[in-house]
């Protein structure tokens, strides 16, 4: 991933990739709504990183996603107005779209 991003340690992207289900999700009784970010948490990847990944690696992901030690996100303002962070925002979207792109397939 490192090759083809150009981002040294990226081992990978989360994308929010819709998943069709039969039935809605429920709490208490009330359907709600279930965002990529609150489906990552529920992971074994997010939960135990330290089976994942090794001091150097982290994911890339849109703003959607939270800001962690294996998960790197976006600047958001006032941080994206600065011109290196607005720089790394640019790459980090292009690689955003073109892994948007891989799952339309």
């Amino acid at each position: 991933m490192e090759l083809l991003s150009g981002f040294k340690g990226c081992i990978g992207f989360l994308d929010g990739t819709d998943v069709i289900l039969e039935y809605k999700p429920t709490k208490n009784g009330e359907t709600y709504y279930i965002t990529d970010s609150i489906a990552y948490k529920s992971t074994s990847l997010f939960q135990n990183t330290q089976h994942f990944f090794n001091n150097e690696e982290y994911l890339l992901a849109d703003c959607g996603y939270q800001l962690t030690l294996t998960t790197i996100v976006l600047y958001r303002h006032p941080y994206s107005s600065i011109l290196e962070n607005a720089i790394f925002n640019e790459l980090l979207a292009k690689e955003c779209v073109r892994i948007k792109h891989v799952n339309e397939i």
